[in-house]
């Protein structure tokens, strides 16, 4: 576990950065990000409201009525409410907004069915200068009854007053309620009431009190509820006249806006005839490329006027003149860093992707599920979408087909001739109008399709009659386009589809399947002709369709079944693909694992695969490898044993080698080692009584027997020395003493074999020495041998060759003895200090008698004490007391040669003084 944790450790950071990375994109995708990040001016979509409070904050409602924007008076966006989740098939739009002294902002939200056309219920909402939904404040609803639901909500304007809040509301066509919210929400109360002219129809309203409120209706009136009819007088041409937007300013002049939503107007209540041009329909088409319309104006606590359009926000900054209102530099900032935010993101995703890659050695089967997963996900999410878009695009074409056939409907179901008798907006609801509404009608209430009625005239067809009456009246269109956000297809009478530019189409008779996205939402319509009475021309058109709102909900929920399909088949093929892989793959780890038990020396292994594929060859291949390898290690082992026989392993390793093949010439060490020197007394003269062959065999029968006495020691033999053995003990020399020891006994056993066989015994004799020695290899390159260089090792042999003039069978030196840490567990005794022939000092030696036979052991034992007396006499030059202690030592033991040297040599000296610089050293030749 640990190994596991220390190897992901350095991806943690990666990982902590990568969640604080995602965090920042998420966070700012909803609070921040509007459109283009690197963009300067506020570039907005599908804005509709618009309004400030008394710090000239903005607020505005957006994204097809699904989302709120509050942006500061320096261009910061404070924050962004996003539409709530809401029931299946239904959804929810912001219709209108209004922010307190406080800076609470009042929300006025419609539910309606998900076909878009009913309204279940409406809502006024409060948010705090946070962005938070006040839950101290309770919000106010008003439901209307499942069987007649209305196609649009009655509250028609929420006007906040400082700390208060107002909303009309119509009990019907003709009347107008102002109601105010209590303070904790919840409740209201009608403050007063206000009757519509007659046969006028409410369009927008604004104000406080009746006193100082304004109203637009339908017929295309400004109204003052003070004043009365404010614009267009009765004495003055109506045109494309045709006010909306109404606002009410602190000084009580009334601005709107005019001509379809193409210009800006203001009048003074009590002045009626005075009407100013703000902005001029020329001009705002000039000033604003895009050909919007404006949606909406408000008036800021310093008088300045801001207008809206589908996606920009303008300052009016004088007559005919408009500033877009841009982001702040720190807002700009952040979209920059925003768009970089983005960028990190993904470089860090490909850098996670690599380490987790380079982080460890991955087993083939987790290969290839890295291989296959990713591939089978990314099929199976290409065959969801793929099933969606095309189930989609059969749908939509099925709901093509449907429209177009109730587009046909529409010659059936309407009288051309009422569209005769509507000329402008003044026939909103008149007579012609309630007879083509109430003839389209559905009887129960209906509201799967919308539909509207166009009346053209020359180039331009008009808006006459529509569904839900929350139109432009008799506003004017080019039936040379189809307009930026619409895609329409043409189907001549023979049902072959063209892609339709403009209408003119509609002229010839044709229908058109449209889709097209406004402020609205998103819809799919079919537009089909409308003839005159005798059918010989196109007078109108009529289209019907639906907002797909409901459609896309329905294929949502197929790509969501198809999701879970696919999620359940995805799991099934990877299960189903593990499964294959392992089959494949198991013989392969057999592989992996047999030539790991092969490595570790499991050299006998056989593998079985009956696959009967590739890899069942592979594991045959795989044996014959094995058997190969086998015959190669056996060849190696062999070579190498063998090659132990002429230069031991422990040569080697001393040498720092591995083996063999790693010596070179010239490969040498520099160490203090105990040097072991034995041979075979008078071998000379036994080999004379045998042949060659029978020497040969006499020799490896001894060095079979004496050899693991060195070797059991941790002893190194050098070189075999014909009769003798020069061997080399690293570690320490009572590991060779007891090895001389340990060759005594097996000499014992080894004459005793020879007595049964009447053969004569034989004697050795071994010299140990300790000191610096050169272990190295020389020889030249095609001939090479391990040797040592000391003149230690000469010692070594002076030794060997004194034990028998000396009367012993193990002698050491004094160095030898010293280094050992417990000489007293061996049996030895003190030979003096001798000066042997051969070697430039006087030395020290010992007598191990520990390795005499048992007979010469016990005598040497009993006269150890009175050796070491007469030893001690002599060095002190007290001869005649040596000779006599001696003399002793030779009458218990007559076989003691040392003592016969020590007692002759004494008689001599005690007859005299002793010589000049005497050292007290017994000569030996």
């Amino acid at each position: 576990m640990n190994g596991i944790l220390s190897r992901y450790k350095r991806l943690i950071p990666h990982l902590v950065l990568l969640a604080l990375l995602v965090s920042g994109v998420v966070y700012g995708w909803d609070n921040y990000l509007m459109s283009n990040p690197f963009a300067r001016m506020m570039e907005l979509k599908d804005l509709t409201r618009v309004t400030t409070d008394n710090s000239n904050n903005i607020y505005i409602i957006m994204k097809a009525k699904n989302k709120i924007v509050k942006i500061d008076a320096a261009g910061n966006i404070v924050y962004v409410i996003n539409q709530a989740k809401y029931p299946a098939y239904t959804f929810i739009d912001y219709t209108d907004i209004s922010a307190d002294a406080k800076g609470n902002l009042y929300a006025l939200r419609l539910y309606k069915e998900y076909n878009g056309f009913l309204v279940r219920k409406e809502e006024i909402v409060r948010y705090t200068a946070e962005g938070k939904l006040d839950t101290g404040w309770k919000p106010y609803v008003k439901e209307f009854p499942e069987n007649s639901l209305p196609v649009e909500g009655s509250i028609h304007a929420i006007v906040a007053d400082q700390n208060d809040l107002y909303y009309y509301d119509s009990a019907d066509d003709q009347s107008i309620g102002r109601y105010k919210m209590a303070s904790a929400g919840g409740v209201s109360t009608l403050v007063d009431q206000l009757q519509l002219p007659s046969g006028r129809h409410l369009n927008s309203i604004n104000g406080t009190d009746l006193s100082s409120t304004a109203y637009s209706t339908h017929q295309g009136e400004l109204y003052s509820t003070a004043e009365g009819k404010l614009y267009p007088l009765d004495n003055e041409p109506k045109g494309d006249s045709y006010p909306e937007w109404v606002q009410m300013s602190k000084d009580h002049q009334v601005y709107f806006v005019d001509q379809y939503g193409q210009s800006i107007k203001k009048v003074n209540p009590q002045q009626p005839g005075n009407v100013e041009t703000l902005l001029t329909k020329e001009a705002f088409d000039k000033l604003d490329e895009q050909g919007d319309n404006i949606n909406d104006i408000t008036i800021r606590s310093d008088g300045k006027l801001i207008l809206a359009t589908n996606s920009k926000v303008y300052l009016v900054a004088g007559h005919n003149q408009l500033v877009q209102l841009t982001y702040s530099p720190w807002m700009r900032l952040i979209h920059v860093l925003y768009g970089a935010l983005l960028l990190a993101t993904a470089l860090l995703v490909l850098w996670i992707l690599v380490i987790l890659w380079n982080l460890k050695e991955y087993s083939l089967i987790t290969k290839q599920m890295m291989y296959f997963i990713p591939v089978i996900l990314l099929f199976m999410f290409f065959l969801t979408q793929y099933a969606t878009v095309k189930f989609k695009t059969h749908l939509m074409e099925e709901v093509d087909r449907k429209l177009i056939f109730l587009a046909h409907d529409g010659q059936n179901l309407i009288d051309s001739t009422l569209l005769d008798r509507i000329h402008s907006a003044q026939d909103f609801g008149n007579d012609a109008y309630r007879t083509i509404q109430q003839k389209m009608s559905y009887a129960d209430n209906f509201s799967k399709f919308y539909w509207i009625v166009y009346k053209i005239d020359g180039d331009r067809y008009y808006q006459t009659v529509e569904s839900d009456n929350n139109f432009r009246m008799f506003e004017g269109y080019s039936l040379d386009n189809t307009g930026s956000s619409e895609s329409c297809q043409s189907r001549d009478v023979n049902g072959v589809a063209h892609e339709a530019k403009d209408y003119r189409g509609l002229i010839k008779g044709d229908f058109y399947a449209c889709s097209g996205v406004d402020q609205q939402g998103s819809w799919r319509y079919a537009i089909g002709p409308l003839f005159n009475a005798d059918k010989s021309r196109v007078i109108g058109f009529y289209e019907t369709g639906i907002n797909t709102f409901a459609t896309n909900q329905r294929v949502s929920d197929i790509n969501r079944m198809l999701i879970g399909f696919s999620a359940g088949m995805t799991m099934i093929m990877i299960a189903l693909c593990i499964f294959i892989i392992r089959r494949s793959v198991t013989p392969i780890i057999l592989l992996q694992e047999s030539a790991g038990l092969i490595a570790q020396g499991h050299w006998d292994l056989q593998v079985s695969i009956d696959s009967k594929d590739e890899v069942a060859s592979l594991g045959k291949t795989f044996n014959g490898m094995a058997a190969s390898i086998r015959r190669n290690i056996a060849e190696i082992t062999d070579f190498k044993n063998a090659s132990y026989r002429f230069v031991p392993q422990e040569y080697i390793h001393y040498l720092g080698k591995k083996s063999i093949l790693e010596i070179q010439l010239g490969d040498q060490l520099q160490q203090d080692m105990t040097i072991l020197m034995t041979n075979i007394r008078s071998f000379y003269s036994l080999s004379k009584s045998m042949s060659p062959g029978d020497s040969f065999s006499f020799m490896n029968a001894y060095l079979n027997r004496f050899v693991p006495a060195v070797s059991g020691h941790n002893g190194i033999i050098n070189k075999y020395l014909g009769s003798g053995i020069f061997a080399l003990f690293p570690s320490s020399a009572e590991m060779a003493i007891q090895s001389a020891i340990e060759m005594r006994k097996v000499l014992d056993r080894y004459n005793a074999e020879r007595k049964q066989h009447l053969r004569e015994p034989i004697e050795i004799g071994i010299g140990i020495h300790k000191g610096p020695l050169m272990l190295g290899i020389i020889g030249e390159k095609t001939r090479m041998e391990g040797n040592v260089i000391s003149e230690d090792v000469n010692l070594a042999v002076i030794l060997e060759k004194l034990t028998e003039e000396l009367g012993a069978t193990i002698l050491v030196t004094e160095e030898t003895l010293l280094s050992v840490t417990d000489p007293a567990k061996f049996f030895y005794r003190d030979l003096g200090v001798l000066q042997v022939s051969g070697v430039d000092q006087p030395m020290r030696l010992f007598d191990i008698f520990e390795g005499d036979s048992a007979a010469l052991f016990e005598l040497k034992l009993h006269t150890k004490e009175l050796f070491d007396q007469g030893i001690a006499h002599y060095q002190k030059g007290e001869f005649m007391q040596a000779r006599e202690i001696f003399l002793n030592v030779i009458r218990h033991n007559r076989w003691d040669l040392m003592a016969k040297r020590y007692f002759f040599e004494s008689d001599k000296l005690s007859q005299s003084t002793a010589p000049a610089g005497w050292g007290g050293a017994l000569r030996v030749s």
